[in-house]
């Protein structure tokens, strides 16, 4: 006997029932069962853990520390060999001070009484030279004025200022040199008054040194380019600078800044030459 369609509903509804169950069941395990290929970790960044953690063996800034840099700042150290021949770098290197020392015993040698200034208001004058001989009160034929500049060249302003003093003390000639070079302005105008103004750069002193004895060249040498000689000078006490350290890095001051009784606050900030080396602080 055939069942009519009636009579399976029954069972085709139960059926269905029970397919859904068994697939039901099979999604759940397949979602609760472990990858096959498990997820790596994270990466971590090393330094943020050890911030976070510190180890406590790692070294932590002191006040002896600090103390043991600024000392090794204070006695500086020149990364560079001292030169021991003069040339254009050795001259380029030469602290203010040092150049109008070495100019003073060139033009003596040249056959001038050649006298520096006292340092405070000398208009901007740093050499007076008069006949060979001739006593201090004796009127200055010619004023020099030393510019150390390294590598900038010295423009026609300090050229033009050079003449007008040399106009208002009645000297004959006013002298320029520097330890660079000059703009090509600054060199116009000397020529244009070449009979009151002389300009001397890196080659002219060059040219000066050649002219003398081999021994005077050897004394000048050992005395003016001796270890420390590109340390520069204090402008007001005249003494060389030492190396401190400042919130906006190293610079230059004066030592009497610690001399209660001077107290000079002078300070040049590190030029492109003064190549400086500290030594490692000892632990």
């Amino acid at each position: 006997m055939w069942l009519t369609p009636a009579a399976l509903k029954p069972y085709v509804i139960g059926g269905a029932i029970l397919i859904a169950l068994a697939l039901a069941l099979l999604l759940f395990r397949a979602f609760q069962a472990p990858s096959s290929t498990p997820t790596p970790p994270a990466p971590t960044d090393p330094t943020r853990r050890r911030r976070r953690n510190p180890s406590p063996t790692a070294p932590q800034p002191s006040a002896a520390l600090d103390a043991a840099i600024l000392e090794a700042m204070e006695s500086v150290v020149l990364a560079a060999p001292t030169p021991r021949v003069f040339s254009e770098e050795s001259l380029r290197r030469m602290d203010w001070l040092g150049l109008e020392h070495f100019v003073v015993d060139l033009l003596r040698a040249s056959g001038f009484e050649a006298t520096r200034t006292q340092p405070g208001a000398d208009g901007g004058i740093d050499i007076e030279l008069r006949p060979k001989g001739s006593s201090s009160d004796t009127p200055a034929q010619a004023l020099v004025q030393c510019k150390a500049r390294a590598s900038k060249p010295v423009g026609v302003d300090k050229v033009r200022e050079l003449l007008g003093v040399v106009a208002s003390t009645g000297a004959r000639r006013g002298i320029l040199v520097t330890n660079s070079g000059f703009t090509e302005d600054a060199r116009v105008f000397a020529l244009t008054n070449q009979d009151r103004l002389l300009l001397g750069d890196t080659s002219w002193i060059l040219n000066a040194i050649a002219k003398q004895p081999e021994t005077i060249r050897l004394q000048w040498e050992a005395k003016h380019l001796k270890t420390g000689y590109d340390i520069p000078s204090c402008v007001q006490c005249e003494i060389k600078l030492r190396a401190r350290r400042g919130p906006h890095g190293p610079f230059w001051g004066c030592p009497n800044y610690t001399n209660n009784a001077i107290r000079c606050k002078r300070t040049l900030p590190f030029r492109n030459i003064d190549y400086v080396h500290l030594p490692p602080p000892r632990s």
